[in-house]
């Protein structure tokens, strides 16, 4: 009985190049098993146990020719991409190679910024006005002078049509992170300062001795108010009795920042307010240490006499030597100098 085995061809021709190759493989495996003839040969052996031979019978069994069919198979065509999508793609990809160029184009057309360098930093002396710098001519800076000398430097070196204002300066041997090493209170000139200053009082009981005494402004909530609200500090000094403090603090944060808070240490917290307005018309100042152990004080006016300057420097020389605390150790003053509103310091001689 005939045998029919299928030959598969496989059309190729269409396939992508990949697959062309794998394809090619399998129609010559196919070739090869269809040329192979398979012979079933069986041989049958008859023994006879009487006769002095054997015989040996063969039967050969052929087979037909195979017949082969051949089924073309043919793959699908390839699938064709969309031109909308391809010509979507391109115009992305052409506007950001334009978009890379125009870049590239204003990065070759800016011009480098060029560094300049760091102009050479002007001193101290060299950023003062030229007067100020004809002024430093006048004065030795290597020189300590006495008082009286510097004085005379001092007045010698301010412009004539003018009348301002001489300042002492002590630099102290304190550690003002202590509080026990902290200065801080008040004086009155013998000469006073040259200062016309403005009081307020604010008081409940002593409106009409605050009047008569000279005051320039006396009130109690109403001044308070006006404080608060309209931010009015059109006086130097600010004088209260003790009843009026518990409505007093809720300004102290205007009143702290510029030295106007009373206070009972410096006097200016008092049932006796006729006193406190005489010693401050007399020419009562503040002093306190600040954090570099500093005492700034108000010398006088250069309209003042030498006489009147030299009595003013004793006596808050002689106070600021009083009032050291026990705890300073060394040399409690180091340096002393006075100076105007717009003059060079002048370094004062002094001997502890």
């Amino acid at each position: 009985m005939a045998e029919i085995k299928k030959t598969i061809v496989i059309d190729n021709t269409n396939a992508p190049e990949d697959e062309k190759s794998n394809l090619d493989k399998k129609n010559d495996f196919m070739e090869e098993v269809a040329q192979l003839a398979v012979t079933d040969v069986s041989h049958e052996i008859v023994a006879s146990n009487t006769g002095p031979k054997e015989k040996v019978k063969t039967k050969e069994v052929k087979t037909e020719e195979v017949k082969t069919e051949e089924v073309l198979i043919t793959p699908p065509p390839a699938k064709e991409e969309d031109p909308l999508k391809m010509n979507a793609t391109e115009e992305v990809e052409r506007d950001t190679q334009q978009d890379l160029d125009s870049v590239d184009e204003k990065k070759q057309s800016v011009k480098p910024v060029v560094k300049k360098p760091p102009a050479k930093r002007k001193s101290i002396i060299e950023r003062k006005g030229k007067f100020y710098r004809a002024q430093l001519k006048s004065i030795d800076k290597s020189k300590n002078y006495e008082i009286n000398e510097a004085i005379s430097v001092i007045k010698k070196v301010i412009k004539k049509d003018k009348i301002e204002t001489i300042d002492v300066v002590f630099r102290l041997n304190l550690n003002t992170k202590h509080a026990d090493q902290q200065l801080r209170g008040t004086l009155a000139l013998p000469n006073g300062t040259g200062k016309k200053v403005k009081i307020l009082v604010l008081t409940k009981s002593k409106e009409k001795e605050a009047k008569e005494a000279g005051a320039d402004y006396v009130g109690n909530a109403d001044m308070i108010e006006r404080i608060k609200n309209q931010k009015w500090f059109e006086f130097d000094n600010v004088v209260a009795t003790p009843e009026m403090m518990p409505e007093i603090g809720k300004i102290g944060k205007l009143l702290g920042p510029k030295g106007l808070m009373p206070n009972p240490k410096l006097g200016t917290v008092t049932t006796d307010v006729v006193s406190i307005i005489k010693k401050i018309r007399q020419g009562m100042i503040e002093y306190r240490t600040d954090k570099d152990a500093n005492v700034h004080c108000v010398l006088g006016k250069s309209s003042f006499t030498d006489k009147q300057l030299i009595e003013n420097y004793d006596f808050i020389l002689s106070k600021i030597i009083r009032s050291k605390p026990s705890s300073a150790k060394g040399d409690y003053v180091k340096t002393i100098a006075i100076s105007s509103t717009m003059s060079p310091s002048v370094k004062i001689y002094y001997k502890s």
